[in-house]
């Protein structure tokens, strides 16, 4: 919890995009029960800092870009996709057919 990880390493024309969990502020964990993993405020902490991506855009050493993007990228080797659009609730309906939103770095 107060460490950020990493979890995807992409290039895209060029671009390098990385994605990674936030680590939970140290107070924050210091202050949870020690003897209980998995309670209630273990998870809120893990809903809160681990649940969302923050992603870079690097070009070459410099970075471009750091923040949160409103859909969660999914990344397989080189290839970026979405199963749902920039602003749509993906649980919203349930849909009969999947579409699939494909993504490159320009």
């Amino acid at each position: 919890m107060a460490a950020g990880e990493y979890i995807n390493f992409t290039f895209s024309n060029g671009y390098l995009l990385t994605s990674y969990y936030s680590a939970a502020p140290k107070e924050e964990v210091e202050a949870l029960p020690k003897e209980v993993i998995g309670g209630k405020e273990f998870m809120e902490l893990v809903d809160l800092y681990k649940s969302t991506p923050t992603y870079q855009i690097f070009k070459g050493k410099e970075k471009l870009w750091e923040g949160d993007f409103d859909i969660k990228l999914n990344i397989i080797r080189d290839v970026i996709f979405a199963s749902y659009l920039p602003g749509e609730d993906p649980d919203a309906v349930e849909k009969d057919v999947q579409t699939i939103y494909f993504y490159e770095l320009r």
